[in-house]
């Protein structure tokens, strides 16, 4: 009898065994159609309308890196010609070494000419392929000239083209602006405000290379002074010769805050031998103070540098 129960009772456990496990899991589930359509739209906008204008930002990173880097070169070249009464014909003979984001995508070549008087020209070629194949040739004299002049220090004035959106678009769009603006917002906005600093940084750094190249051209003292209101609102390089002759540089405001230190400075003067004439040497904070900023410093020598940090 015992055994006849135990026996009835193994086929009826294995029987709820077998209908537990065969039950389907009840949380598993995948995406709908709509949903997959959706997120393939949302994909389609992006590729569109928000990687062009990331690489965009990125090729004006890599050129404002490449400006920077000819004109440290143009001011090597500057002391330079002090020392050896020539323009150097390599990067080696400058003792410099161009930055690796300049190197993977630009061939920096150094054209000297004994002149009389010497000149030289410096060049970064985008190497092809690259990021910056197709961006043009950058260059810059012994004068401070610089080609092509709209692409030096400014933020590009392209627009982007006119689209039309359906109604299931721009809903669309506006769910992505929303999701961009509480997550991607705040870090193209500080990308946007590093990018100002830094062009009006290279503008400035401009400015303070020509002063001094002039000053050693004209054998005498030739001052870099802001207009008025302050550096924010743009700076004159005045005719050492004053007179009806024009200034040598009139740069327009920049747009971003520049602030000096020590206050007492309110121009940069070079004397003869291509230094700083007075007994202060200035530096100067450029952005906002909440956002990514650049320090331009010159030593008393007259060499001006910019670390991205504020001063």
């Amino acid at each position: 009898m015992g055994l006849f129960l135990a026996a009835g009772r193994e086929p009826a456990t294995s029987s709820r065994s077998l209908g537990q496990g065969s039950a389907p899991p009840r949380n598993s589930r995948g995406f709908t159609l709509i949903e997959l359509m959706i997120t393939v739209a949302i994909v389609a906008i992006l590729a569109a309308v928000a990687y062009p204008a990331y690489t965009s930002h990125i090729r004006k990173g890599y050129r404002a890196s490449a400006q920077s880097y000819l004109m440290d070169l143009a001011q090597k070249q500057t002391q330079y010609l002090l020392d050896n009464r020539a323009y150097a014909a390599t990067e080696t003979a400058l003792n410099a070494t161009a930055p690796t984001d300049v190197s993977n995508n630009y061939t920096i070549s150094l054209d000297p000419s004994t002149g009389p008087p010497p000149t030289f020209i410096i060049t970064a070629h985008p190497k092809d392929p690259g990021a910056m194949a197709g961006d043009g040739d950058l260059t810059i004299n012994q004068a401070g000239a610089k080609t092509p002049s709209g692409t030096w220090g400014e933020m590009d004035s392209q627009c982007a083209r006119a689209k039309g959106f359906t109604l299931i678009e721009v809903l669309m769009a506006v769910a992505i602006v929303a999701i961009l603006t509480a997550v991607a917002g705040p870090p193209f906005v500080r990308l946007i405000a590093d990018q100002r600093a830094k062009a009006a940084a290279t503008n400035l750094y401009t400015a303070m290379s020509v002063t001094r190249s002039e000053a050693i051209k004209f054998n005498r003292n030739v001052t870099l002074q802001p207009k008025s209101g302050g550096w924010a609102n743009g700076w004159i390089i005045a005719h050492p010769e004053g007179g009806a002759n024009p200034d040598l540089l009139d740069a327009n405001a920049t747009g971003v805050p520049i602030t000096v230190a020590p206050t007492s400075v309110t121009s940069v003067i070079y004397n003869a031998g291509g230094r700083l004439a007075g007994t202060a040497a200035p530096s100067f904070t450029i952005g906002e103070s909440d956002m990514p900023q650049r320090c331009l410093s010159v030593d008393l020598s007259g060499r001006p540098r910019i670390t991205a940090s504020a001063c």
